[in-house]
This record gives C-alpha cells, structure tokens and sequence, in this order.
C-alpha cells in the first residue's frame, strides 16, 4: 500500500513537470508570436509613411526635388522625426543625382545630372524591437534643360584601414556654388556635379563629419579649384578617436606649475600643439596613430629619451613625463629716464626668450 501511494506521489511531480514545461513552451510561443505582431504593426505604419513622404516628393517641381543646401538643392530636410501612437519614427531622406550610362558616363558625359533618385529611410525602435524600412523612386527632368557648364568633385571618404564610411557628411563651404552639401553613398562617395567655375585658386573649400568618427588633422579642410568640364577628385580619412592625458613633473613627482607645451608629431597626419598654464594635458579626440611627444614647460628641461605613444580607436593612453628644473639666477633692471637720469617707478618690463618666445613680465 506504501509502495503504491509512493508511485502515485512520483507520477504527479511528472506530471505536474511535463505540465509546466508545457506552459512555459505556450507562453514563450505567446510573446513571440505577440513581438511579431507589434513588429509588423510598426512596419505598416513605417510603410505609410515612406509612402507619404514618396508621393510628397513627386508631388514637387524638379527644381525643388533635393535638400535644403544639398546636392541637389531642394525643399525637403534631411531628418524629421514623427510620433505615432506613442512610437517615434525617424524619417531620413536623400536625393542623389544619376547619371545615367544611356548617353555616357562622366567625363564622356557633359553633365551627368541625367535624373534624380530620392531614397526614404524610415527607422523606429519600440522596446527591443529595432526596424528600418526604406522607398526609393526615380525622378525624371520634366523637360530638357538648357546646356550646362560647371566642373565637378569627386570625394571619396575612408577609415585608416581603407573600408569606405557611408553617411558621412560633406559640406561644400565656400566657393562660388556653396554652400551645398551631401552624405556619402554605400561607396562611400559623394559626385558634386556642375559646380559655378571657380574665381580664384583654391576658392573651394570642403570638409567631412560623421558622427563617432574624427578627420585626420591634414585633411580636416581641403581646398580645390574648379574648371569648366574638369572633375577634381577629394580624399578624407576618418577614423574613431582616441584620447592622451599628460603630466609633466619635476625630479621629485609634482605636476610642474608653469607655462607648459607639448608637440605632437606623427608621419601621416602632420602637428599639433598644445598649451596649458601648468604641466597637465588632457587630450580628447586625438586622431589614432604613432605619435611623437615633444614636451616644454618654462624652466625646465627635458633629457630624455624621444617619447612615443600609441593612439588606438576608443581608448586612453596616459604618460608622466619628468621635466630637469634649469638653472635658476637673478637678474636685476633700473630704469631710468633718460631726461632726467631719475628712476622710474612702476614702469613694465617685457623679457622675452628668444628660443620659445616666452615672455615674463614684470615692474619696477
């Protein structure tokens, strides 16, 4: 009897086990087939507003079918947000010239302005439900234009590992058809097509932003000139950045109080300087790479070996430099006036040295 009730007692554990995985298997399947539900209840909604925002676009004359200040010009903006039900969808859109391989390819193609692509991206996140829907369509001239002249860029933008960056943007800033601006495509290129002749040399000027990434110090502005029917091609290189602190310190580890300098040299990006009233750096968005330090603080010397660190992408490096105090001496100054040979009181004297233009100030 015993025996019996203790089966029983073990078949019910089983049971109630086999039950419960059940359950938890249902209720899994229920969230799962809920989150997918949500999901294509958000992508309808994303849909829509590709679509709205698609037929807005043709609804447009031509010649207002591109961005504001972009490449083409236009009416539209580049990012708006909106909120339905409660969810915020952002909306991008971009519209790009092409050219078309129909009548030839630039430079066989005198203006490789054939017809404009506008691109709607629309992205939204609700909990752990990220989503990106995109729409694009052709926009044809609606009638033909008048022969036109003007010169081109072509810029291609890179990480130091050569990988092209899509969505960087590029700004045109000055020259006779600025300004005017894009983002780069998958190629991570932007074509600026039938740009005004340029005035004077070097009358355009370019320079690139992406968010996350800095430029190399060589190439943060770029200048070019533009011909009638010649394409001058930019290259920008990119990278995530990382940071330096520095300390200079005297023999016995104090962080030197006076006017302090550091040069940063590297091969590919070029030099920078820093000044701090004391001997303490704090270096954020440094280009990554081998860099050589040269330190200077007022007074002091260094005798050391030549310093080199290494800036990698999104992290610190640190270094404590120790600087040899010079020799110190006194120098005393009368001033007088050479009317009267009488001293005169009060008056600044300027002494400057001539190797680092250091200037100390003083009165008498």
């Amino acid at each position: 009897m015993f025996g019996e009730k203790g089966f029983a007692f073990i078949d019910s554990i089983i049971a109630l086990t086999i039950l419960l995985v059940s359950v938890l298997a249902l209720t899994s399947l229920f969230v799962f087939a809920t989150n997918i539900s949500e999901n294509n209840k958000l992508k309808t909604i994303a849909v829509n507003l590709a679509g709205q925002k698609i037929e807005k676009i043709k609804s447009l004359q031509f010649s207002d079918v591109g961005l504001e200040n972009g490449n083409p010009p236009g009416l539209l903006q580049h990012n708006i947000s909106q909120t339905v039900n409660g969810i915020v969808f952002n909306i991008k859109t971009q519209v790009r010239w092409v050219d078309d391989a129909s009548d030839g390819l630039t430079p066989q193609d005198s203006d490789p302005r054939d017809y404009k692509q506008a691109t709607v991206d629309v992205s939204w996140q609700a909990g752990s439900l990220p989503g990106v829907f995109k729409l694009s369509t052709a926009i044809a001239k609606q009638s033909e234009d008048q022969i036109a002249q003007g010169g081109n860029i072509d810029v291609i933008v890179k990480d130091t590992a050569g990988a092209l960056l899509e969505d960087a943007k590029v700004d045109i800033t000055t020259g006779p058809s600025s300004p005017v601006n894009d983002w780069t495509d998958a190629a991570g290129k932007v074509f600026f097509a039938m740009l005004q002749a340029s005035n004077t040399v070097g009358d355009y000027s370019l320079t690139v932003s992406k968010s996350g990434y800095i430029v190399r110090p060589d190439l943060v502005l770029q200048t070019t000139t533009i011909a009638n029917g010649e394409t001058r091609s930019l290259e920008f290189i990119m990278a995530k950045p990382g940071s330096l602190s520095v300390t200079l310190v005297d023999p016995l580890g104090n962080t030197i109080q006076k006017q302090s300098k550091l040069t940063l040299n590297n091969p590919d990006s070029g030099q920078v300087k820093f000044n701090q009233p004391n001997g303490y750096f704090d270096i954020q968005q440094m280009f990554p790479g081998s860099w050589e330090v040269i330190p200077f603080a007022t007074s002091y010397d260094y005798t050391g070996a030549p310093i080199t660190v290494e800036i990698l992408p999104n992290n610190s490096a640190s270094l404590t430099i120790t600087m040899t105090p010079k020799p110190q001496g006194e120098l005393k100054l009368n001033v007088y006036d050479g009317v009267t040979g009488n001293k005169i009181p009060d008056d600044d004297v300027t002494i400057t040295d001539i190797a680092t233009s250091d200037a100390i100030t003083a009165k008498t």
